[in-house]
């Protein structure tokens, strides 16, 4: 194991065992998931990772994964498409040069990223075996561990207190 990929393990098995310990079984379950793909993405390295921020490399095989600089073309960034960003792609290439990766670009994404009206997601009840989580405004690792606990306890038919604060149909 990768002494980096620590802290990344600690930050979802801790949740987990006090979700575990609540009973809350499917946050402790999507914790305990992205623990292990934590433990295998940081799995045995045969060299050192250089530290950036902005760059990781799993130790295992090498690959790389670069991404930011959405803030370089925020006018363009909004909205529903997700097709990646000419300007922005262009920033992630110079960053690779000049971090001295000329290995070549195999796969480029992008995606959308949901707003609400009043900056608060939409987590709740949108029908019979419906339900949703989503319009973080790019604060979904924040709110994403409150949004499981809260669907979790309508799944099994409880109240909870923030259930009107992120009811869908506000």
């Amino acid at each position: 194991m990768a002494k980096e990929g620590i802290p990344y393990i600690i930050l979802f098995v801790v949740p987990a065992a006090i979700f575990a310990a609540l009973g809350w079984w499917i946050a402790a379950g999507l914790c305990f998931g992205l623990a292990a793909f934590m433990a295998f993405f940081f799995r045995n390295p045969e060299r050192a990772c250089p530290v950036d921020d902005t760059l990781i490399i799993s130790p295992a095989d090498g690959r790389v994964v670069v991404g930011g600089w959405r803030d370089t073309a925020a006018s363009r960034e909004i909205g529903e498409d997700e097709t990646p960003t000419a300007e922005i792609q262009r920033h992630l290439d110079a960053f690779l040069r000049e971090h001295g990766i000329d290995a070549a670009v195999t796969h480029r994404w992008a995606g959308t990223m949901g707003f609400s009206h009043d900056a608060l997601p939409y987590v709740g009840q949108t029908g019979p075996r419906l339900f949703v989580c989503g319009g973080f405004t790019g604060h979904g690792m924040a709110f994403g561990p409150a949004s499981a606990e809260l669907v979790a306890t309508l799944i099994r038919g409880g109240a909870h207190q923030d259930a009107d604060l992120f009811d869908p149909s506000r």
